[in-house]
């Protein structure tokens, strides 16, 4: 191109001419008509005048500016400005919060509906145990709307100094079943409003020698704590109270898994010389979802739930029946319920304990609490987040077997199931599609609103290949859990349908924990 414009000699416009240059609009015409299309010499000399004029103008202006600047105040002027300065110092002052004892947030909150205390210790930033401490809360999950909680230290509750330097703390029982009763003691001279024990299953204590029951199985870690006006902080050593049950076996209520409809419910093979010796068997269904075919044998017409009361001779047994409304493989399943929730657990963010608890509840058959499991991991992160390796040592202690497995594909989540294991996964829960209609009867998708990282156990797969079946703990809603299935006890999350590409897409890592049982190889 620039030995061809050479070669053409092109006389270039004037550059104050419009089309002139290489980005002019109109090459073509300007190569045509190489002069007399031109605009005169004279237009473009008059533009360049025009340009300057403008700059003198410009120039002029800024010159007057500056000379009023500097020009001595007029008396006028001065009052105009002393009364702006007079109106602007009348004006109130905005409000400011009334002084606290401390920096921090106001004294007090009035809890609504859906709030938890360790909500509200991330919002005004206060540590949690510093929220039980001053408003005597024993159990934080039974706090209700328009309770006050105390967001600063009382005035006048601590005594001066601080907290003692060494403590250490003994019971008088470490080991039993349930109920357990166990008295705690401290070897330091506690002063009152300064401390609080920590049972370990989400409870607490403000005595200095409580005494206290463990209603529930599991492992409970036992801490005291110390504060003082010097902002120091003293925990104590820590006990382990184990409330151990052994093997759960309920022989009046019982859980059976049916992988399809049509597939048969044998209660003579459930209840053996009890049926024969006990003079027959009678059986009422509540909803019926089973036809008799004679002989104690009856046969699924339909998915679903269903409580069956079986009479025989002068005793009652419950049965908690779900027949799975698409043919499906499921892991090995126990005759009783291990399902557990986060409801009313202490804090939301106990998806991670909920589902080790599950899992060594169908492991080991030792019936673990959430808050015991909580209790054991502590918090590594404020929201109660925790991660896979937080899992193991809760699991390790008790004699679960466990293996972190890659998931590339919906292959491998399924091979874990046909080992008869279950495994537990973390999935960005706004990745599974909403269910359409009632949650209690449609049993495909995800029953809540809530869009969070989150832990949940998948247990089996449909033969199709569509769909995981998962236990999810995160209840029906987070004020009352009320909603169960047409059994009457199983809650939502138990036997969800999700399906397989979106929670293969909803991974947040591509692992998953798979659990073996020991009877299971």
């Amino acid at each position: 191109m620039i030995s061809v414009l050479q070669n053409q000699r092109i006389r270039r416009p004037h550059r104050f001419c419009p089309g002139s240059g290489a980005g002019s609009a109109w090459p073509a015409a300007a190569e045509r008509h190489t002069g007399r299309s031109r605009l005169p010499a004279a237009i473009c000399r008059g533009a360049s005048l025009l340009g300057a004029l403008f700059l003198l103008f410009y120039v002029g202006r800024g010159l007057e500016r500056s000379l009023h600047r500097s020009a001595p105040q007029t008396s006028e002027t001065s009052t105009r400005r002393a009364a702006l300065q007079v109106e602007i110092l009348s004006r109130p002052a905005p409000e400011r919060p009334l002084p606290q004892e401390t920096d921090g947030p106001p004294n007090s909150y009035t809890v609504k509906k859906g709030d938890t205390l360790f909500d509200l210790s991330r919002t005004y930033d206060v540590p949690l145990y510093h929220l039980l401490l001053w408003n005597r809360i024993m159990d934080p999950s039974r706090i209700r709307p328009g309770d006050v909680i105390r967001l600063s230290r009382p005035m006048g509750d601590y005594p001066k100094g601080s907290p003692p330097t060494e403590l250490r703390i003994s019971c008088d029982v470490s080991s039993g079943t349930p109920p357990l009763e166990v008295r705690f003691a401290c070897d330091a001279d506690l002063q009152e409003g300064t401390f609080l024990w920590d049972l370990g299953d989400w409870h607490f204590s403000y005595d200095k020698s409580p005494i206290y029951t463990f209603e529930e199985p599991g492992l409970f870690t036992v801490k005291l704590r110390t504060y003082g006006t010097a902002g120091g902080e003293m925990p104590s050593n820590s006990l382990t109270v184990r409330v151990m049950p052994g093997r759960y076996r309920d022989a009046n209520r019982r859980y059976v898994t049916l992988s399809r409809p049509d597939e048969v419910l044998d209660l003579d093979s459930l209840f053996g010389h009890e049926a024969a010796d006990g003079g027959g068997i009678r059986v009422v269904q509540q909803p019926p979802i089973f036809e008799s075919a004679g002989d104690e044998i009856y046969v699924a017409a339909q998915g679903g739930y269903s409580r069956l009361t079986v009479q025989i001779g002068g005793s009652a047994h419950k049965i908690y029946a779900f027949v799975s409304p698409i043919p499906s493989r499921h892991a090995w399943e126990p005759d009783y319920d291990w399902y557990k929730t986060q409801f009313g657990t202490g804090i939301r963010g106990n998806c991670g304990p909920a589902t080790v608890a599950m899992a060594s509840y169908w492991a080991s058959g030792i019936d673990t609490s959430v808050a015991a499991v909580r209790s054991e991991i502590g918090m590594p992160h404020s929201n109660g987040a925790i991660s896979f390796q937080h899992m193991e040592d809760p699991l390790a202690s008790r004699g679960v077997s466990y293996a972190l497995r890659q998931v590339a594909t919906a292959e491998d989540v399924r091979q874990m199931i046909d080992r008869d294991s279950i495994c537990i996964v973390l999935i960005n829960t706004s990745r599974i599609e909403h269910v359409g209609g009632d949650a209690r009867s449609n049993l495909i998708g995800r029953y809540y609103w809530d869009s969070t990282g989150h832990y949940l156990v998948v247990k089996g797969y449909t033969l199709d290949g569509r769909y995981f079946i998962v236990y999810d703990p995160i209840p029906s809603d987070w004020t009352t859990n009320r909603l169960r299935y047409p059994d009457g006890a199983s809650m939502l999350g138990r036997n969800r349908y999700y399906p397989a590409s979106q929670l293969l897409r909803s991974l947040k890592q591509r692992v998953a924990l798979e659990i073996r049982h020991p009877e299971r190889g």
